[in-house]
Parts: C-alpha cells; sequence; structure tokens
C-alpha cells in the first residue's frame, strides 16, 4: 500500500536503543466526549480563572495607601498659638497659621524617618494616618496643643510595573483606590497587536498567571487589582489549529479573529474530502483540566491535572452543523477527520486495476517481439 513514510518495524529495528514498553491499547489514555447539545452548553459556561484563581488576594479590596521604603514624604506641624516649640512669637506673625513644614524625607531601608524633638519613628507598612498620631504624641509634652499633617511626595514603595509588547512600557505608582490589571495597560499605551494575539502574564511574589488579553476582556472576574511589587507582562502568541486527515487541506492555519469555531476551521482547511471523509467521524483533539470534564459527569481517571480529551462531533446529522457552528477552537487544538470505510477498498481495486493493466502491456509487448 502507498505510503508518507517508513514501515513500523524498519524503525524498530533500525534504532540502537530502545526504552518505554509496547502494549496493545493507546500509548496515553484519554476520554472521548460524544458532543450534543447538553455537552455544549457546559463547555461554553467554562470559565478561564487563570488569574482570579490563582494570583486574587483573599480580600479583593484596593491595598491602601502603606508606607514604605523609598517614599518621600513630608510632615507639616500645627501648634494652636504662637511662640510655641516649632512656631517662635517673632516668627508666628509673619505668615498666617502657626506651622512648620519639615524637609522632604526618604523612609531608610529600615522603613524610619527622623523627627525633630521625636526622634527615629517606624512608619513602613503604617498608614499616614497612623504615623501622624504618633508623631502628635512624641510631641504632645513639647509643642502647644500640636496637629501633624503627612504629605506623601513620591511613592516608591506601592509601584508595578508593564512590559513587553505594550507601546510605552512602564512602572507606576498605583492608586491607592485600586488599580486593575486593564488599567495598567492602559498607562502602558495598549498592546502593540490584537487583543487574539495578546497574552497578559502577572507575576506577583514568586506565582505567575497567564490570559489572554481577549478572555481578560470577556471575564470581569480576572481583571484583578495590581498590588505594589506585581509585574504585568504582554506578549505576542499566534494562536493555531493543526488540521489532519481527510479535510481539504492539512496543515497548520492561525486564528484571524478572536472566535474561531469549528465549522469556521472546517471551512478554512477546505472542508471534508467527497472522496474520502466520513462525516460521521469528525474530532477535536485538546488537552483539557480536570474540572471542566468533570462538569459532564465522566468517569475519570484518578490521577492528572490535565486530561487528553477527544471531542467527536458527527456531521452526518445534519444537526450537527449547528453544533460545529458553536464549538470554539483552543489554541493547538487538533482537528482530524477520519476516513470513510470504502477508502481502503478502493486502493485495493485500484491495485488489483494497476496489477490487471501491467499484465495485460506485458503480453502485447510480448507479442510485439
Amino acid at each position: 500500500m502507498p505510503s508518507h513514510g517508513p514501515a513500523s518495524n524498519a524503525i524498530v529495528t533500525g534504532s540502537v536503543a530502545q526504552g518505554g514498553t509496547v502494549s496493545d491499547g493507546p500509548a496515553l489514555s484519554y476520554v472521548l466526549v460524544n458532543v450534543n447539545s447538553d455537552i455544549l452548553s457546559k463547555i461554553r459556561t467554562v470559565v478561564p480563572t487563570a488569574f482570579s484563581g490563582t494570583l486574587n488576594d483573599r480580600n479583593p479590596t484596593p491595598f491602601g495607601l502603606i508606607l514604605g521604603p523609598g517614599d518621600v514624604i513630608s510632615l507639616t506641624i500645627f501648634e494652636s498659638a504662637p511662640g510655641g516649640l516649632f512656631t517662635p512669637s517673632q516668627v508666628a506673625g509673619a505668615r498666617p497659621g502657626n506651622f512648620v513644614e519639615l524637609p522632604p524625607q526618604t523612609i531608610d531601608r529600615e522603613g524610619k524617618i527622623n523627627v525633630p524633638y521625636a526622634g527615629e519613628i517606624l512608619v513602613s507598612g503604617r498608614t499616614p494616618r497612623m504615623v501622624e498620631n504618633e508623631v502628635q504624641q512624641l510631641l504632645q509634652r513639647r509643642a502647644i496643643e500640636p496637629r501633624v499633617v503627612l504629605t506623601v511626595r513620591e511613592q516608591r514603595s506601592a509601584q508595578a510595573s508593564v512590559l513587553g509588547e505594550v507601546n510605552a512600557p512602564t512602572r507606576f505608582s498605583l492608586n491607592p483606590q485600586g488599580d486593575r490589571v486593564l488599567d495598567a495597560l492602559a498607562r502602558a499605551g495598549g498592546p502593540k497587536y490584537p487583543a487574539y494575539e495578546t497574552i497578559i502574564a502577572l507575576q506577583r511574589a514568586g506565582r505567575k498567571a497567564q490570559i489572554g488579553l481577549a478572555e481578560l476582556v470577556r471575564q470581569p472576574a480576572n481583571n484583578i487589582l495590581l498590588r505594589p511589587g506585581d509585574t504585568v507582562f504582554v506578549s505576542r502568541e499566534q494562536r493555531h489549529f493543526v488540521a489532519l486527515g481527510a479535510s481539504g487541506q492539512n496543515g497548520v492555519f492561525f486564528f484571524d479573529s478572536e472566535r474561531v469555531t469549528l465549522a469556521y476551521a472546517m471551512g478554512k482547511a477546505g472542508g471534508l474530502l467527497d472522496e474520502r471523509a466520513e462525516p460521521g467521524a469528525v474530532f477535536i483533539y485538546r488537552v483539557e483540566p480536570r474540572q471542566n470534564l468533570e462538569r459532564y459527569g465522566m468517569d475519570l481517571p484518578p490521577q492528572g491535572k490535565v486530561i487528553p480529551t477527544v471531542y467527536a462531533i458527527n456531521l452526518r446529522d445534519p444537526s450537527g452543523f449547528f453544533l460545529a457552528q458553536n464549538i470554539e477552537l483552543q489554541h493547538h487544538d487538533v482537528i482530524f477527520v477520519g476516513n470513510t470505510t470504502t477508502v481502503d477498498l478502493a486502493k485495493i481495486l485500484q491495485f488489483i486495476r494497476l496489477g490487471i493493466n501491467s499484465g495485460r502491456d506485458g503480453v502485447e509487448l510480448g507479442q510485439s517481439f
């Protein structure tokens, strides 16, 4: 029979070393899902939880304004009357109000600042209001009814970075009211490539998760609040699917839109070959997270967070095309169209005809001599 490569026994006997075992069953265990309307509805309800399920804090509220090493702050000290520690009587009348503004200070590595007549104060990890109250208490016996106002001149401890395929990579101070992933992307001038080709990766405290920008927009739960020290990395990934078997064209095809359905992909690959394809044997090969398959109520193998899965779609059923219009492909999916059972018979008959024709040609050639 015709072949596109060497026979399996030639590969086995020609090797210099062998490993693994040979069995009669499949080399890799997989599950088969026959797609119907019920299965389709459950596929649609699967929500990616790349950020919300992996990196989201237990407290999903803005982190607030917390001071830290590197922040530049200044203190303004008010007194209720002139002649106090910070507002001598001869100076008080030169300006409205009894106050003095201390020079800006950078919080040191130990998280401390130095306040005249109050000494070193630990401010890292505390809010401005907490620091104001402590300074007021320390100056209570020396100043006249002191009141303190802390101003953050430059916030360096609560910053996040946006890098990669964006128009303006940046490092910025987080808004105490809360900056989300899409806010950070906007600060960096947006992505360079379309949403369906853009991957957003978020690194936080040694953990990492990623999601497509299109999915991030469609699933607001993944647009989580950023935390100090977060890094958002934007990259381009051209998603693709592979078409094999009795399709009009075999090969690798890149997504050209955000949503690519099975029907669209089969049309792009040239449809089904009329003389070879079995419409009842259209399959999608995919590696699925275990929790997705559990939604189908299937008996799954006891181990494995991801499970090789084959989705079967019967296009001999007229309603199968409606299913194909609503099944969205994923990156790395493989579409395989099986041959009809008459293909092998046709090949055999073709060889018989070739043999008969060759015999006739040989007889005619002998008679000519």
